[in-house]
């Protein structure tokens, strides 16, 4: 039996993040889902995420912070983060973020998909 892979997504954007939400679970992945840091840090005490799909502007806590209080959680450090900005300096927040990836928005849903998958493992 194939270990289910947890998802979780933090948008604060209600319409990206309810995509983001449907295009994960049809591929077959658990889909957790938070508009913005605090909430996503709750998810992920509750159920800790094999991935993130990480904005990194949000409201509450910023994408750092959350960042800083996952590493810190029991097992955090194994959750692979993919940021997911409009941002000038992707590669520098990913860097500073100590994420594992990132896509530039508009981002293309293949490579999105593409790009979880590996980062879950599946390739």
């Amino acid at each position: 039996m194939q270990r289910l892979i947890r998802v979780l997504v933090v948008e604060d954007d209600t319409a990206t993040r309810v995509l983001l939400a449907e295009l994960l679970a049809e591929e077959g992945y658990v889909v957790d889902v938070a508009a913005h840091g605090v909430e996503a840090l709750e998810r992920a005490r509750t159920a800790l995420p094999d991935v993130v799909l990480l904005d990194v502007h949000l409201p509450f806590m910023d994408s750092g912070t959350f960042r800083e209080a996952l590493l810190g959680l029991d097992g955090g450090d194994r959750a692979k983060v993919l940021i997911l900005t409009a941002g000038f300096n992707a590669r520098e927040t990913t860097e500073r973020l100590h994420a594992h990836a990132y896509l530039e928005k508009p981002f293309d849903i293949g490579q999105l998909l593409a790009t979880v998958s590996a980062l879950a493992g599946g390739g």
